[in-house]
């Protein structure tokens, strides 16, 4: 199964999802990842010009911003087919998390500005602001005649280091608020860090009296929970794409690799972990889906997207490391060499277990959720914790 066989799509819908997936075996082949990956950029400006033009950055836009004003399932599918070729693009900290942002978070002015150039792709757009729940905001927001001052750092910012703005979270005298700051603005400093998944960039930021404008509305606390609600069920999405892939190369080479005379697909211990895999695979799927429909859905309540983009956040994080990580017992020593692509599928999933809060933070986060729903006049307040 791929990602034009899911259940109950569109005719829209499957032809934006045969579209990506024909773009990205073009424009995302295994060698192309491996070159974009020991870059300092870690993308191709030429292939996001390629993927704007296509509408990709601005799917879940609204039109009145610049965008196609589709929905977040569409949006899903990009992530599906970009999961599964490994691609390297700003489309989870642009596409995603910076227009999710402004669009849960940001005020009018806000998202008049900055939206269409999200949705255009000519802007890239990076989020510094805690994803793992219990993270204290490290960076200070200071009021002064002129406007406001950024003080702190920010940490594991997904594509921070090449992003032509940035969206910061920081604590002020009136709470949490998010600031747009300009990435050459004085006193900022963005250093790429060095991380298990070379195919994703990750930077650390450093804000020294930074100047930033306010853009948040009148509740951020709660659109920042929204947001990365968003955040995982996209991802999830990313990681079923990446654990097909898996899936479907490690059942191959068991068809095509012969020892003792016959394929070692033959053999029992090789046919139940590819089964195993299947079902590990199907069971992530179905969460995701899930987490999916509540999230598209115009009657959303804040609890339900919370347990949906939890429970998917959870079962596809830890599906795909189980499934990267039997695949590359499936091919065996050659699954182990950097010239295989094994090890590039292996070292995302890991990554992506912990991007946007681990899974014993989800299991935390639903088990408190659970308990707090039987507590007479707590219920509705349960998924307010990030």
């Amino acid at each position: 199964m791929n990602v034009l066989d899911r259940p109950r799509l569109t005719g829209e819908q499957i032809e934006i999802g045969r579209t990506i997936t024909e773009f990205l075996a073009e424009y995302s082949s295994e060698p192309a990842v491996r070159a974009l990956m020991a870059t300092e950029a870690g993308f191709d400006p030429a292939v996001w010009s390629r993927l704007a033009d296509l509408g990709i950055p601005g799917l879940a836009v609204p039109e009145c911003y610049g965008g196609l004003g589709l929905g977040l399932t569409e949006l899903s599918l990009v992530m599906q087919a970009a999961g599964e070729v490994l691609l390297c693009a700003p489309l989870l900290s642009s596409a995603v998390l910076a227009a999710t942002v402004l669009l849960q978070v940001g005020d009018e002015s806000a998202r008049a500005e900055l939206l269409p150039g999200i949705a255009d792709g000519t802007s890239r757009l990076a989020v510094a602001a805690p994803t793992t729940p219990g993270t204290a905001v490290e960076i200070t927001a200071d009021a002064y005649a002129g406007g406001w001052s950024l003080s702190g750092r920010a940490r594991q910012v997904i594509d921070g280091a090449t992003a032509t703005g940035l969206l910061v979270a920081a604590r002020s005298t009136s709470g949490l608020g998010f600031f747009a700051v300009d990435p050459d603005a004085a006193g900022l400093s963005r250093r790429s860090l060095t991380t298990l998944d070379p195919t994703r960039k990750l930077a650390l930021i450093e804000f020294r009296e930074v100047a930033a404008r306010p853009v948040s509305g009148p509740d951020p606390v709660a659109g920042w929970t929204r947001c990365l609600d968003v955040a995982r069920s996209m991802l999830a999405a990313e990681q079923v794409g990446g654990a097909e892939r898996c899936l479907r190369t490690a059942v191959q080479y068991a068809k095509d690799r012969v020892q003792f005379g016959r394929p070692i697909g033959s053999f029992q211990a090789i046919k139940h972990t590819c089964a195993n895999m299947l079902i590990t695979l199907e069971s992530a799927r179905a969460s995701m889906v899930e987490a999916v429909r509540v999230v598209d859905s115009p009657d959303r309540q804040d609890r339900d997207l919370a347990a949906a983009a939890s429970l998917a956040a959870l079962v596809c994080s830890d599906a795909y490391f189980s499934i990267a990580s039997d695949a590359l017992h499936v091919h065996g020593g050659i699954g182990f060499t950097w010239e295989h692509s094994s090890h590039l599928y292996f070292r995302r999933a890991k990554s992506t277990q912990l991007l946007l809060g681990g899974a014993d933070q989800m299991r935390e986060r639903l088990l408190t959720m659970a308990a707090l729903a039987e507590t007479p006049g707590v219920a509705a307040s349960a998924g307010s914790a990030a």
